[in-house]
């Protein structure tokens, strides 16, 4: 269940009802609400006054929220891990940025979320912090359902370059300026989520079976 929030399995308004999850998943009631009951408390999903619990539809303010609180734990996950960065790590980088720049050629945004996921966590893990991997892995699980609104248009605007940003920033020596390009990474993103938020129209509630797909492939291995 976590793997599908933090890759955008799952999408904003998506009724999480035990009967549902637990045929998706293939497992008994019990532990699908022992699971929900568990992503209500950390603010992952939402109760709502009915009871029901849901994929949060996250307002503009709860963006800009998001967006503060994600430049500054992601920002210090990423200061950190290029500290500690070195030739084999940048190549590991640039390997899964390979990874990223073909998912988009292909056109498969399934597969371009999930590899953009897998860039970050890659700079992240380095970090070495299990502490702060579980916080920022938490904020994720709340944006990663709205990736598929916003994602698209703003990989296609910069199509990778913001992260060989940082990369070349960091060839060159200037930790600094590599710490800057991430931070720049960080706004834009966030920047094109606000812009197609306002154009589109707040989601309903998607009362409907999940696709066991939706569960089918896990991309976290530490989860």
């Amino acid at each position: 269940m976590r793997d599908a929030l933090l890759v955008g399995r799952l999408k904003p308004g998506q009724k999480m009802t035990n009967r549902h999850l637990a045929n998706a998943m293939g497992v008994s009631v019990t532990p699908v609400r022992e699971a929900l009951q568990r992503l209500v408390a950390e603010h992952v999903l939402n109760m709502l006054p009915s009871g029901s619990v849901v994929v949060p539809v996250l307002s503009e303010a709860e963006i800009v929220e998001l967006h503060n609180v994600t430049k500054a734990l992601e920002g210090l996950a990423a200061r950190i891990a290029l500290e500690k960065a070195d030739r084999e790590f940048l190549q590991d980088v640039m390997a899964q940025s390979g990874s990223l720049q073909a998912a988009y050629q292909s056109d498969n945004w399934p597969s371009v979320i999930e590899a953009n996921y897998k860039l970050h966590f890659k700079l992240y893990e380095l970090a070495g912090s299990s502490y702060l991997l579980t916080l920022i892995r938490g904020l994720w699980m709340r944006k990663g359902p709205h990736y598929t609104s916003f994602f698209p248009v703003h990989y296609s605007r910069h199509r990778g370059s913001l992260f060989l940003d940082i990369v070349t920033a960091f060839e060159a020596g200037r930790l600094d300026r590599a710490h800057e390009a991430f931070e720049t990474l960080i706004d834009r993103e966030f920047e094109t989520w606000i812009m197609i938020s306002r154009q589109s129209s707040r989601p309903a509630i998607i009362d409907e079976p999940i696709d066991s797909s939706v569960f089918a492939q896990k991309v976290d291995s530490d989860e």
